[in-house]
């Protein structure tokens, strides 16, 4: 069934080939770079592909942002932006808005484990078979045109989890 699809990426290089390959499969892909942009998007899309290491989030965002850049202290990594921002952003109102979304990064190992919002961990209860779906090394897709089948399998992780509801 084709989506909508939103790709979130502060690098345009990688969202335009993504954005072709999505495009060419039936899927209408939005590519943008900024957060902010990203979240007018919202109520039009079926998935949301964020990459892990993109710009500062906005304000609207802090109380995540501490959130991850706690987790970093905590594992002894150096504070950085990081599109586990939005994805905490997009957790913590998963149930109004609706919207799947996964991780796709040249760096999986930045995605931190057992981040909580509100006493919400996300992608809770999650197999280690499905964490390499929903923080897809970018690196592992060996054929860019693997991709559609990615997002299909991520909506389908969400739905199984029922983390919409």
């Amino acid at each position: 069934m084709p989506m909508n699809i939103l790709l979130l990426d502060d690098q345009g290089e990688s969202t335009l080939l993504y954005k072709r390959v999505l495009d060419r499969a039936g899927h209408e892909a939005i590519a943008v770079q900024h957060v902010d942009v990203a979240l007018g998007k919202l109520d039009r899309v079926d998935l949301v592909l964020i990459d892990l290491m993109i710009l500062p989030a906005p304000a609207v965002m802090q109380r995540e942002a501490d959130i991850v850049q706690a987790g970093y202290r905590n594992a002894g990594q150096a504070e950085m932006a990081s599109g586990q921002v939005f994805g905490l952003y997009l957790w913590a109102r998963r149930s109004s808005l609706k919207v799947p979304y996964g991780y796709v990064s040249s760096h999986p190992e930045k995605w931190l484990r057992n981040l909580k919002v509100d006493d919400d961990t996300e992608f809770a209860g999650m197999s280690e078979a499905e964490r390499k779906q929903l923080v897809l090394d970018r690196n592992a897709l060996r054929k860019v045109s693997a991709l559609p089948g990615h997002c299909q399998r991520l909506v389908d992780i969400w739905r199984t989890r029922q983390w919409l509801q």
